[in-house]
């Protein structure tokens, strides 16, 4: 309830903020509203890095709950988050390259979400603090205490760290450097934790002035061959509504419809509200909807319940709408029963835009998105 409290707040500055950049102002205007934004996406940072941090120290006593560990595509989970960042590197000129060894399964029982956590702020504080040079991500097979072993290593050319700040990486809230480029210093506090849970162990050797490399060394634990990856729906052929440009958009906050709305609106789509579920499913009993996307919090029927019922309503249907979460907390049970439900969720606080780009890959339309349906925020 904190973390859903805390994050919708912020997640409405930003966009709103994002709404206003669309309208047209003037230099004064756009000046000031870019220090606005600036500043939004910093306390955005924060609160996301400070919100994770009390999540994993909650379940600190037993990991082995807090794991979510299912027979995913390592190979292919790496080469996307990768993909991710060469835009990135490009604009700043930096080589960036990464290779997989052909020894690495297809399908490995990890926690694909920690994973992705861990390699998001790894990758994108290499991304941060290199200003020329390269960046690689290499991941190989290794046997280690007798076990085996994947390991992933992010070598970058950037400022390096010195002997003193690595004894304290690791420690919450350290940075790098004086000014740390408006991070919170939890990334790898957060990633080491993550590894740990995990584990596997996060180590790194560096040299002030002459880049860093961080290695990941995770447990390499093969899944059986019928097993099926297990994420959620977007991959998944389905018949969309695809004649349809209406999105049904429900929350019981009216800021938070009010400032979604205008962001699908301006993605060209057309925006029907409902306050709660029992309204949007009486909605959607008498219109054709291309996606519902809904809050998990509301009174009368949750996020849960609603789709459900709208599984049911369609049951036997040619074609069903999209199921989308919008959610501020990370749980069991949205890794589990929201992965049987939703065909994509996306965790608050969420950018101006990526509701639009999530239906468009979803529905296999033209735009595709920087974000993926199981893509955390990254923390970094």
């Amino acid at each position: 309830m904190v973390s859903h409290e805390v994050r919708t707040p912020v997640q409405n500055i930003g966009l709103g903020l994002q709404c206003i950049d669309q309208s047209g102002l003037n230099d004064t205007q756009s000046e000031m509203l870019t220090i606005a934004k600036a500043s939004a996406d910093h306390l955005e940072t924060l609160v996301s890095d400070i919100l994770s941090d009390t999540t994993i120290g909650q379940h600190a006593i037993a990991p082995k709950s807090f794991q979510s560990q299912e027979a995913l595509n390592l190979r292919e989970l790496i080469a996307t988050v990768c993909r991710g960042f060469q835009a990135a590197a490009q604009q700043k000129n930096i080589s960036f390259s990464y290779t997989i060894d052909e020894g690495i399964p297809g399908n490995v029982c990890i926690d694909g979400l920690r994973v992705k956590q861990v390699l998001y702020n790894l990758i994108g504080n290499a991304v941060k603090y290199t200003e020329s040079g390269s960046i690689s991500v290499a991941t190989t097979k290794k046997v280690l205490a007798g076990q085996p072993h994947f390991q992933i290593i992010v070598k970058d050319t950037g400022i390096g760290i010195s002997a003193e700040q690595q004894s304290k990486i690791f420690e919450p809230y350290a940075t790098v450097g004086a000014k740390s480029k408006n991070s919170s210093g939890l990334g790898l506090a957060l990633s080491n934790r993550f590894v740990a849970v995990m584990g596997g162990k996060l180590q790194v050797t560096s040299q002030l002035g002459h880049g860093s490399e961080f290695t990941i060394s995770l447990p390499l634990i093969t899944a059986e061959e019928s097993a099926t990856p297990h994420d959620f729906k977007t991959t998944h052929e389905e018949k969309w509504h695809l004649d349809s440009n209406r999105i049904l958009l429900i929350d019981d906050n009216e800021m938070v419809r009010q400032t979604f709305a205008a962001s699908l609106t301006n993605s060209g789509y057309e925006v029907t509200q409902a306050s709660d579920g029992l309204e949007a499913l009486r909605m959607v009993e008498k219109s054709t909807f291309l996606a519902v996307v809904t809050d998990l919090q509301m009174p009368q029927m949750n996020g849960f319940e609603l789709v459900e019922a709208l599984l049911n309503l369609h049951t036997g249907s040619a074609s069903r709408p999209i199921n989308i979460l919008i959610t501020g907390t990370l749980s069991r049970e949205i890794t589990t029963r929201g992965t049987e439900l939703f065909d994509g969720v996306l965790f608050k606080p969420v950018r101006y835009g990526k509701v639009a780009k999530l239906i468009e890959n979803i529905a296999g339309r033209d735009a595709m998105p920087t974000d993926s349906a199981l893509k955390p925020t990254p923390v970094e």
